[in-house]
């Protein structure tokens, strides 16, 4: 859905189609109701696991998919106007900061793009707040090349059943400003 609503944004900048930026309103509306008070959005994790946020970042993907959602609404604010998307991609942001910043809680993204991402949210916005969390993500991941070998070992599930211990598949086998070649997973590697 949210590379969907990219898309639609950028094609609105083209050819611009009051029905199409109507339809993108209301899944921005439905994506508004899911999110949680808190700003977590994730609903794999609200309606199926509720007890598991933030406990497998290796395999979740909550961050990587809170990051394509996050490009999504700075498209369509961009092209459109439209803050409904952003704002909701904000308070989730916020969370993200307040969970690894604020509260200091350990953990990178499994997956990287909501670097990215976040660096959009923050060109956007002008918010150093966002800048500051994908810096922090690009910093700490690969510190400890074991975090998700622990994290494993601390809970009793799995998504995808992936190899914690397989680092440089995951971009874990050093710390990104030393990694001099592509390995492992090949988007990850990209971004």
């Amino acid at each position: 859905v949210a590379k969907w609503i990219e898309a639609a944004a950028y094609s609105l900048q083209i050819k611009p189609d009051k029905e199409l930026e109507q339809r993108i309103d209301k899944i921005c509306d439905i994506i508004s109701g899911a999110q949680e008070p808190d700003g977590y959005l994730d609903t794999y994790f609200t309606l199926e696991r509720p007890d598991g946020k933030f406990k497998n970042l290796y395999e979740g993907h909550e961050l990587y998919c809170s990051g394509h959602m996050m490009e999504a609404a700075v498209a369509l604010y961009d092209v459109t106007g439209n803050k409904k998307l952003l704002n909701v991609m904000e308070k989730n942001a916020n969370l993200l900061y307040d969970h690894f910043i604020t509260n200091a809680r350990e953990g990178y993204p499994g997956h990287p793009e909501i670097e990215l991402a976040l660096m959009r949210l923050y060109r956007a916005t002008g918010k150093e707040k966002y800048k500051e969390l994908a810096e922090h993500f690009i910093n700490v991941r690969a510190v400890d090349p074991d975090f998700y070998v622990k994290e494993t070992e601390n809970r009793d599930w799995t998504v995808w059943g992936k190899d914690p211990h397989n680092r440089k598949y995951q971009q874990s086998h050093l710390p990104v400003r030393e990694q001099a070649d592509a390995t492992g997973h090949a988007v990850r590697a990209a971004y």
